[in-house]
Order: C-alpha cells, then sequence, then structure tokens
C-alpha cells in the first residue's frame, strides 16, 4: 500500500513537472488511463488530491501550487529538481520504473543495464545510519586473498558507474591493518561485501564535521586520497567529445576556457586520483591532457607502455 501511493505521488510530480502547468481537468484525463489507477476512477478526488499535495511537499519537499489567473497547477520550487539531490534521483527513478510499468508491451525493447549484486545490503546500512548503530561487515577486498572482518559506523552511501558504495568509520576486529588505517573515513563496495548484520547494542554519533557533499567535493567516483590534492587540471577535447562534456560534465568544477572549430579546452578543479585518470584514459586519442604536467607525462607514460603491449603481441 505504501509504494503504492509513493509511485503514485511520483506519478502526480512527472505529470506536473512534464506539462511545465497544467489544469486539473487534464490531470484527471491522464489518471484514467494510468496503470496505478486500479480501480479505474475517471477522476482523482478533490480531497485525495490536496492529501497527495500535502504528502509530496512533506516527503519531497516540492510545492504544489495553483495558479488562480489559468486554474492550472505547477511546482512552485521547480528548480530543486533539477539540483541533483537525493529526491531528484528518487523522482527520476520512480518516473522511468512507472512509464515502463505502463509500457509492458514493450518491455522486449527496454533494454535495461544490470547493476552487481550488493543492493541487498543497502537496506541494512540505511537503516544503521538512521539508528546510528555499527555494522559488522565481512568484506572480499579485490586486494586481499582472504576476506576480512571490521565492524563500521556508515557516515553515508553513493552510487557511481552502478555500483552502490558505503562511506564509515572502521575498526578492524581481525587485526588485519594498523590503527592508522582507522582514523579516516573508508570506502567500501557493497558488491564485495559477503555480510552485513547490524549491531544494535554499539550505538554512535554522527560527527558534526562530516558532510557528505564537502568530502567528496574536488574528487572524481569514489576513490578519495588525502595525499592527492585537488589542483587545476586542462584537457583539450574534439569537437564531437567535446559536445558530449558540455552536455554531461565530468565534474562540477568543469569550464570551457576555449572553443574554437577544431577542439575546445576544459578545466577542472579536481584530484587526478586513479577513478579520474581512468576517465581520461577511456576518452581515448579524442582528449589531450595539457596540465598539469606530472598528469599530463603519466599519461604519456600510458599511453607508450599500451603501444608497446600491443606491438609485444604481435611479435
Amino acid at each position: 500500500m505504501a509504494s503504492t501511493m509513493f509511485n503514485k505521488y511520483i506519478w502526480l510530480v512527472n505529470t506536473i513537472y512534464e506539462a511545465g502547468r497544467i489544469s486539473k481537468e487534464d490531470i484527471d484525463r491522464r489518471w484514467a488511463s494510468c496503470y496505478l489507477n486500479d480501480n479505474r476512477e475517471t477522476h482523482i478526488q478533490t480531497r485525495a488530491f490536496h492529501r497527495y499535495k500535502e504528502s509530496i511537499l512533506m516527503q519531497f519537499g516540492l510545492d504544489i501550487q495553483c495558479d488562480r489567473t489559468t486554474g492550472k497547477y505547477y511546482i512552485a520550487n521547480e528548480g530543486d529538481l533539477k539540483a541533483g539531490t537525493l529526491h531528484t534521483w528518487l523522482c527520476n527513478t520512480f518516473a522511468v520504473s512507472n512509464l515502463i510499468q505502463e509500457s509492458q508491451d514493450l518491455h522486449e525493447r527496454i533494454i535495461y543495464e544490470h547493476i552487481p549484486s550488493g543492493t541487498e545490503y543497502l537496506t541494512t546500512i540505511i537503516q544503521a545510519m538512521r539508528d546510528q548503530v555499527e555494522l559488522a561487515l565481512v568484506y572480499q577486498s579485490y586486494k586481499r586473498t582472504e576476506p576480512e572482518t571490521l565492524d563500521m559506523q556508515p557516515y553515508c552511501v553513493k552510487i557511481f558507474k552502478q555500483r552502490w558504495y558505503v562511506v564509515g568509520k572502521v575498526h578492524y576486529t581481525d587485526g588485519s591493518h594498523t590503527a592508522a588505517d582507522e582514523r579516516t573515513p573508508r570506502v567500501y563496495a557493497l558488491d564485495r561485501i559477503r555480510s552485513a548484520q547490524i549491531l544494535p547494542n554499539k550505538s554512535w554519533k554522527m560527527p558534526k564535521d562530516f558532510h557528505a557533499d564537502e568530502y567528496f567535493a574536488g574528487y572524481y567516483g569514489v576513490m578519495r586520497d588525502e595525499k592527492i590534492k585537488p589542483t587545476l587540471v586542462r584537457i583539450r577535447a574534439v569537437p564531437r567529445t567535446a559536445d558530449y562534456l558540455r552536455s554531461l560534465p565530468l565534474h562540477e568544477t568543469q569550464k570551457e576556457v576555449e572553443r574554437t572549430n577544431e577542439y575546445s579546452v576544459f578545466e577542472y578543479v579536481i584530484a587526478p586520483t586513479f577513478d579520474f585518470v581512468q576517465e581520461l584514459k577511456s576518452q581515448g586519442d579524442s582528449i589531450e591532457v595539457l596540465a598539469p604536467e606530472k598528469l599530463r607525462q603519466d599519461m604519456l607514460q600510458s599511453l607508450e607502455n599500451g603501444l608497446k603491449q600491443y606491438k609485444k603481441q604481435e611479435k
């Protein structure tokens, strides 16, 4: 029942947002053919409609108002839907889900991207975050042959390239790490967790100086290395790649500082960690690193090593 109501809220938000401004009559017309309308109602009851609006404001912070001049409804703070918040992600996710449900006859023509296992632990982790209790994890790192056991205070979760990650303060119960490894928050991939259990008797308080957005500020992806500080990175991109970068920036600090018919130059204030360097490499010869010089030389060395590898295989 709760999930059905939640989907109705998302449907209403998406219907109004896509229309910009829409009358109650047009909303009712769309509702009459909506797959969520189990009772085949011809319209949404006025009292129920106002309850939906109130719930949407409480749960999503989205304020649906009526223009008294035209009698049309609109989202007063629709800018919040473009701000990249959790509410934005939820609305987009459920809006797509609702659309697919309405288009069951097209299921063979809608191809999903596979998400690795790990989401099974997401509910447990979020519950521990909410209740501020620790988690007992068994984690299999790619760097180790045997799994490690640890207790974690989960600070936040993040999704990156179709994988979920959790950030938190840890204590290694198997003695596999030094005390220095436990001083700062660490990042763990959910698809490498082998088990996760809530420890209800181990409570903790969220540090007042930890903010998830600030923790990842200046970094790309999830790899955060205190030894690698944000710096000015400049790249030159061919026009086709520049178009992609304009439509989907690599980082929030991206700025296009030069544009010609042959290339564009983009600047970032970002830490050149492994995640970011791998993203640059994935662009192949369509981009060139201009600065800093060390990153440029590292990219050049990587290209030369790759060329040697190909030549070795040919021999």
